[in-house]
């Protein structure tokens, strides 16, 4: 089974992201707590490809795929945004 979302580069978007969710998992019968847990997963992952993959003001799209195979949930978030790559980033100074 699949589900999708196509979200467009807006922090208004995010709220989306809720429904979506909560969506699937009711179809598929996931507890509330993964609900809240992936709800929080997604959300964080959409407001980094909406601040940080996308510069300019142009207006982009990205999707959100849901999959159930067997057991297992697989999620997957396509976007033609920049790429981040971590290991450029300077490692934040976290005793402040």
């Amino acid at each position: 089974m699949e589900r999708r979302i196509t979200l467009e580069n807006r922090i208004e978007a995010v709220a989306s992201v809720t429904t979506f969710v909560k969506e699937f998992c009711e179809d598929w019968g996931l507890n509330s707590d993964l609900v809240f847990n992936l709800t929080l997963a997604l959300e964080e992952v959409t407001t980094n490809v909406i601040t940080y993959a996308f510069p300019t003001e142009e207006v982009h799209t990205f999707d959100i795929i849901a999959l159930r195979k067997d057991d297992e949930l697989i999620l997957v978030v396509e976007d033609s945004g920049l790429p981040f790559d971590p290991t450029q980033v300077a490692e934040a100074d976290i005793s402040l």
